[in-house]
């Protein structure tokens, strides 16, 4: 499977930009050793979606940027919503697919090390 079909698994019914797409793949790759994840066993194509669904989903989609991005609370009129302190972690990291393709990387023993960094 491509980039692009994981992700309409991940985020059924969103489009997302094509080149920020490219972008956020492309970074993935150059700050992950995804070849060490590929010889693990992990679908590296799955592993770029759930990177580039972390940093684009809270931005394309109105309304799921409060459960995938942590807030200590929210209030919209008389419904009030609190997030448990695991999901409150700032950034990508903080959403659930952040969270799972960070999860892979850990899983990873002696291969995939993280190059760089980004926020």
């Amino acid at each position: 499977m491509t980039v692009n079909e994981w992700l309409a698994i991940l985020l059924p019914g969103i489009s997302l930009d094509t080149g920020a797409v490219s972008a956020l793949s492309s970074q993935c790759e150059r700050l992950y050793d995804l070849r060490a994840a590929a010889e693990y066993g992990y679908d590296t194509d799955r592993l770029k979606a759930l990177y580039v669904a972390a940093n684009l989903a809270p931005i394309a989609v109105e309304g799921i940027s409060a459960s995938v991005r942590g807030v200590a609370s929210r209030r919209e009129g008389k419904v009030a919503m609190t997030f448990t302190a695991a999901a409150q972690k700032a950034g990508w990291e903080g959403t659930q697919w952040g969270q799972e393709f960070l999860d892979a990387m850990g899983n990873l023993s002696g291969g995939c090390i993280v190059i760089g960094h980004a926020s």
